[in-house]
């Protein structure tokens, strides 16, 4: 019994559960819909409501635009000076404070080791002209010698000509002499002839004579003739005698002569070693005159420098200006180059910042050295003094990346001060360092302006304004109207059938009001001036009437 009641059961428990089920289902869904309905129903209300948006167009932007920048000043001329001279302090003649000329002594150092070195290298010069007068007096000598030199040789050649032309001329009388005793043996030869002639004549006619063949008168002019012809050849022998005496006389004159050319030869080879000697000498003279100009210029030199480093014992300044510090007491030991041992600084500690004296460590013509720095705000090396330039100063900016490209030199620009309220300085940019610092990417620049009265000092801030021209063509539109998101930058416009369309533009320069819209957006073009972030693309809205903004100004009221 009990087996039958149990399926039964199961089932009435299952019906239950179903029914209780089916309530609780209802209970649920009922008024799900009914406020599935209220929410349809609502929704179809809204559809039929237009979103209600407030647009604006944009503005061209000024010409030009004003930069608010913050500003160190700096001198234009600032300096550390040290001392070139080593020795210690004798006097100390300005102190902080004081307005100085450029050239003006500051102090004076006692230095008697430059002052001894001075006095030798005077003694030196001295002793080197000396040696150069003489070198000179030994050159002129030796010049003087040349000549006499160079006159024997002339002599000498002339000496050697003449004999050549005495050995010529003993050459032709020779061969006159030569000749003459040819033509005399050949005249004596034939007057030997007729001699053989009119003797045999002369002895037949004595013998036809004495038998009476011939008259003795024809006998007696046979003697004659025979006589004569004797006479002629004697005469002639007599003639070839005396030319040989002659040839004999001539051969001997120009061996004579030959000997003198010889001689003439010898004297003119001496004469020319002597030449070349003397010219050798005064050539080696010349080198010790070179030698002597080269040791007085340089003893000259020298002497130049230690005159010099002696001016250096009084120390001036560089540029006409202010004396900011002073780091020095008489009596102090200076070291060339670096500033004063033990003695007290007076003034800035920050005295030499932004300086743009002479380089480093160099020297100046005033008998200072100037160690300087151009970096803002640093601090210069402790010298003897520091001088700085204050009726003209520097102002030093940092513009931003954005904004670097709108300067340029020339750009003019506003500084006013903190302290001295109502009042401004009027300054351009005259230098900027054209690259930009890699660590806070700014510009950095430079303005001058006057300072009249000191009333800048260094090292103030100060407040710049530059007045710098901006793109053309460049719209500006409230900040509120950008919109950024996944698609980029974009402006929510409203087309002529106020329908939304979201434009993409490229933007620049924002000032906190308004930013710049460079491209993507028409002078035209309505803006949704707060767009929201449900509206849709071609979302069709509603104008609304603009009202004044809460910065002052008034929205473009809709179509």
């Amino acid at each position: 019994m009990a087996a039958e009641n149990s399926p039964r059961k199961k089932f009435h428990l299952a019906w239950i559960a179903g029914i209780v089920a089916i309530i609780l289902l209802a209970i649920g869904i009922v008024p799900r819909i009914f406020r599935s309905s209220e929410l349809e129903a609502s929704a179809a209300a809204e559809k039929k409501v237009l979103p209600i948006v407030e647009v604006d167009k944009a503005t061209q932007s000024p010409r030009t635009s004003v930069l608010d920048l913050p500003g160190t000043i700096e001198p234009i001329e600032q300096t550390s000076v040290n001392a070139r001279a080593t020795g210690y302090a004798a006097k100390v003649l300005v102190d902080i404070g004081d307005r100085v000329v450029a050239g003006q002594t500051l102090a004076l150092i006692t230095a008697p080791d430059t002052d001894q070195e001075t006095a030798q290298g005077r003694a030196q010069l001295v002793q080197s002209q000396a040696a150069l007068a003489q070198s000179r007096a030994t050159e002129l000598a030796g010049n003087g010698t040349v000549a006499e030199d160079q006159s024997n040789l002339l002599q000498a050649r002339a000496t050697l000509e003449t004999a050549h032309a005495d050995v010529a001329q003993l050459q032709d009388e020779l061969a006159q002499a030569i000749r003459a005793k040819g033509e005399q043996v050949a005249s004596l030869n034939e007057d030997q002839a007729n001699l053989d002639l009119d003797r045999i004549t002369n002895v037949r006619n004595q013998d036809l004579a004495a038998q009476g063949f011939v008259s003795r008168q024809m006998a007696d002019q046979t003697m004659a003739a025979y006589k004569v012809a004797v006479a002629t050849v004697k005469s002639g022998e007599a003639a070839v005698a005396a030319t040989d005496a002659t040839i004999e006389a001539a051969r001997a004159g120009l061996a004579a002569g030959r000997d003198n050319v010889k001689a003439a030869e010898e004297s003119v080879a001496s004469a020319s070693s002597a030449v070349a000697v003397a010219q050798a000498t005064v050539g080696s003279d010349a080198a010790a005159v070179n030698e002597a100009i080269a040791g007085v210029s340089a003893d000259n030199a020298n002497l130049q420098r230690l005159v010099v480093l002696e001016n250096y014992e009084a120390v001036v300044a560089p540029f006409s200006g202010v004396v900011t510090a002073r780091n020095i007491d008489p009596g102090a030991y200076i070291s060339a180059g670096s500033s004063a041992g033990a003695s007290s600084s007076v003034g800035s500690t920050s005295a030499g910042a932004g300086s743009s004296g002479s380089s480093a460590g160099g020297s100046n013509s005033s008998g200072s050295s100037a160690s300087t720095s151009s970096t803002t705000g640093s601090s210069s090396s402790s010298g003897l003094f520091t001088i700085a330039q204050l009726d003209r100063l520097r102002v030093y900016i940092n513009l931003p990346q954005a904004d670097a490209g709108l300067l340029s030199d020339g750009t003019p620009a506003q500084i006013s001060l903190p302290n001295v309220p109502g009042r401004t300085f009027s300054g351009v940019v005259l230098h900027s360092t054209v690259a930009l610092d890699p660590d806070s990417r700014t510009l950095v620049a430079e303005i001058q302006i006057n300072n009249p009265g000191d009333v800048l000092r260094p090292g103030m801030f100060s407040d710049v304004q530059l007045t710098v021209p901006q793109p053309s063509g460049v719209l500006l539109v409230p900040d509120s109207a950008l919109v950024t998101g996944a698609a980029g930058t974009q402006l929510t416009l409203v087309g002529p059938d106020n329908k939304l369309h979201f434009q993409n533009v490229s933007v620049g320069d924002d000032d906190g009001i308004n930013i710049q819209i460079l491209s993507g957006l028409k002078p035209t073009d309505r803006i949704v001036s707060s767009p929201s972030n449900g509206f849709r693309e071609g979302e069709e809205v509603q104008i609304q009437a603009s009202t004044p903004d809460k910065k002052g100004g008034k929205k473009h009221k809709g179509a």
